[in-house]
């Protein structure tokens, strides 16, 4: 070789060993660098003419396993989809309080119980009276604030959906960026290994939200799609649209988050719901649509029970004084031309404390309806055949002259049902017969309207309304249906105008109005037994209802009450009954509108009511130990069972789920990090093995220097004897 060959050769040698040495350099420099991937010089022989000239490096060689990158992505998003419901599950823990305690939602139970049995021993002390009160209050201020604080929760995952969309657009523009520098780097045959760590950490970021799947095209760009094949990234990056709900209430329609090409009009991308399957995104959206409202309605049907099964005793009793006038606490949805469909009898009252001579109230007046023989009795008389056919007749019967003949009035206003005293000094009360007692869907007269309801919402506290699949349904107006499917995506909108006729055409107008494209979402059925209207969702769908206001009110024949408000259809109506549960107003301000007796009384000015009677209270403490009917609601099946049982059955329901999402989380936490370490003993930099590689390249570039320093004297050697 000659001596140009060998300064050429060993020129080449001491900018390989210079470059390599930069290169350890820059491994070092990164060693605590999790996204950095340690980069290996690769020689290679310069062959001209079939002989050797030296020594170039062929490629920096980026040490990564793609398998090991693909299945770290997959366990991010894995991780990511349970990691983000953990803080707001920390949160929903810390609302129900310590188990245990008086503060809790099954504590504050066991106190209303333990008042009912107080006041059970003493019916005319003022302070039982004001505990009883004072125990509702807490329970319903407990139920209250669980929920509202579970739609904070909701308001807030809403908030951070948003969030991490947006965090998903700027790792995708990020990525597009590197992509161009990547290309170009490619095709100019450079080194691009520092912008393929920056794109993996970029990507790294979509992957936790978006379970995603990637491909490499020839120019070393790369293509993501998400779960399901939607496109994220191709040449360009793709945006996400999203817009969080300005308030949050149960029955919130939350739009969708779609996707669009950059240059295309916002809004105008499609829905990207259906193809999340893992990741923080599917996690944010499981959790505001799926486990939070299922802890809204266990918690609503709690309410509705509490209320119902204590307003079922305290109907069935009577204050001692007794009320000027009952008031129905709530919009029954009825009309005066609807059938009663009322079986066994009620009696209806009045009563004046200066009837008898003993301290009680005496029966002044009374006529007790019965519903299946179709007659009235006034004053414990004979009874008389009467027209019974509807809540008219009814009305006609009670305050006609073979009824209370004036004393008291009986009235249906706009779904609200009162009976009031003609005398101001008198009072009103009702009884259930012993043996037959009145009956409409399972409650009886007062307990149906509400006479005489110690809790109160504005929500209807129970849907068996007691219609036949014959009754005129009388519903007009707007009710709006929105349909989602099992990924939370908006499948259509249904705006539903009912047609004249019965409830069993009701049911078909709505199976048919909810069947779309030839996809039935949800079923509707009118049960024989109860008078209820049953909405069941198909197929995984969730459907939300909502009647309109103006300028097409929903309404039920003029009483204000509108389709699915009347008729609870949607999760949404048992979910607000724990929205606005409190004590009746009038009791709260006098607790001696508190029915802790039993009204009596076999003949006219017989004591109807006495201060010492505790039956309606000893009632009410019973409820403790009674078993009652439960609806199904979130994942509580329905049972039979107590209420305290039941509410600790809808706590212990929630603890489980967060356990159970903590787990997951730690576990996939696990398996990532598992998988991190592997990647990192492969890929990432060991400084000792560094450190080696530096004295080998620094000996390699002596060695090469010292070439060049001997080729170098020789040639002065040379051109000296030349001279």
């Amino acid at each position: 070789m000659s001596l140009n060959g060998s300064l050429v050769t060993s020129i080449s040698g001491l900018n390989v060993s210079q470059s390599s040495l930069a290169l350890v350099s820059q491994n070092i420099a990164n060693a605590n660098n999790p996204d950095y991937k340690r980069k290996v010089p690769v020689q290679e022989t310069i062959v001209i003419d079939n002989v050797s000239a030296g020594v170039r490096i062929a490629e920096i060689r980026r040490f990564v396993d793609e398998f090991l990158l693909r299945e770290i992505r997959n366990t991010s998003a894995d991780w990511g989809r349970y990691d983000a419901q953990t803080p707001f599950l920390d949160r929903l823990q810390n609302i129900f309080g310590t188990p245990g305690s008086e503060g809790t939602i099954t504590g504050r139970l066991d106190r209303l119980y333990a008042a009912f049995e107080t006041v059970g021993t003493m019916p005319d002390n003022g302070a039982a009276r004001d505990e009883v009160i004072f125990a509702i209050q807490s329970l319903a201020r407990e139920i209250t604030q669980i929920h509202d604080q579970t739609q904070v929760l909701r308001k807030d995952a809403d908030e951070q959906i948003f969030q991490e969309v947006k965090q998903i657009n700027q790792a995708l523009l990020r990525i597009e960026e590197l992509n161009d520098k990547i290309a170009t780097e490619v095709a100019g045959n450079n080194d691009a290994s520092a912008f393929l760590d920056l794109r993996d950490a970029q990507l790294a970021i979509v992957a936790e939200r978006v379970d995603v799947t990637t491909y490499t095209t020839g120019d070393g760009r790369i293509v993501i799609l998400a779960g399901g094949g939607t496109p994220l990234l191709d040449r360009d990056a793709w945006v996400l649209d999203y817009q969080p709900a300005a308030q949050v209430a149960p029955g919130t329609v939350f739009g969708d988050i779609t996707v669009r090409p950059q240059n295309a009009v916002p809004g105008s991308g499609s829905p990207l719901a259906q193809d999340i399957s893992s990741g923080r995104l599917r996690g944010l959206i499981d959790l505001r649509d799926i486990a939070l409202e299922d802890t809204a309605s266990e918690l609503g049907e709690l309410a509705s029970r509490v209320a119902d099964e204590v307003n079922r005793i305290h109907n069935d009793s009577v204050a001692f004084p007794p009320p000027n006038t009952l008031t129905g606490s709530r919009n029954s949805g009825l009309l005066a031309t609807d059938p009663h469909h009322f079986t066994g009898q009620v009696r209806f009252s009045v009563i004046d404390p200066s009837a008898p001579a003993a301290n009680g109230y005496g029966v002044v007046n009374t006529v007790e309806v019965d519903f299946t023989a179709g007659t009235v009795t006034r004053d414990f008389g004979a009874p008389v055949a009467v027209a019974l056919t509807t809540i008219g007749d009814v009305i006609a019967a009670v305050n006609g002259a073979n009824g209370l003949n004036g004393s008291a009035t009986l009235a249906l206003t706009n779904g609200v049902m009162s009976l009031t005293a003609a005398n101001a000094a008198h009072g009103v009360g009702l009884a259930q017969d012993a043996t037959t007692p009145s009956d409409r869907a399972g409650r009886g007269f007062s307990h149906f309207f509400g006479l005489n309801d110690l809790i109160t919402s504005i929500s209807q506290t129970f849907l068996d309304h007691g219609f036949a699949a014959a009754d005129t349904h009388q519903f007009t107006g707007v009710t709006d249906f929105t349909i989602r499917d099992a990924n939370g995506r908006i499948v259509s909108t249904v705006s539903f105008t009912p047609v004249a006729g019965n409830f069993t055409s009701l049911v078909t107008q709505l199976n048919t109005a909810l069947t779309v494209g030839g996809i039935s979402y949800a079923t509707f059925a009118i049960d024989a037994t109860n008078g209820r209207v049953t909405m069941t969702e198909n197929a995984g769908s969730t459907v939300l209802v909502r009647d309109q206001g103006l300028p097409s009110p929903a309404d039920r024949g003029g009483t204000g009450i509108g389709l699915s408000t009347l008729l609870g259809l949607g999760a949404d109506k048992v979910q607000k009954v724990a929205a606005d549960i409190g004590v009746n107003s009038a009791i709260t301000a006098n607790s001696n509108l508190l029915a802790l007796a039993r009204l009596q009384g076999a003949a006219l000015n017989d004591v109807g009511v006495t201060p010492g009677d505790a039956r309606g209270a000893q009632a009410l403490a019973a409820l403790a130990v009674q078993n009652i009917s439960i609806n199904a609601a979130g994942t509580l099946a329905a049972r039979n069972t107590t209420l305290g049982n039941y509410a600790g059955a809808f706590v212990s329901d929630v603890a489980v789920y967060a356990s159970t999402t903590q787990g997951q989380a730690d576990e996939f936490e696990v398996l990532r990090d598992t998988l991190t370490d592997k990647s990192q003993s492969l890929t990432g930099v060991n400084v000792d093995e560094e450190l080696s590689k530096m004295i080998v390249l620094q000996n390699a570039y002596s060695a090469s220097a010292r070439m060049i320093s001997t080729i170098t004297r020789m040639y002065d050697d040379l051109l000296g004897i030349a001279t």
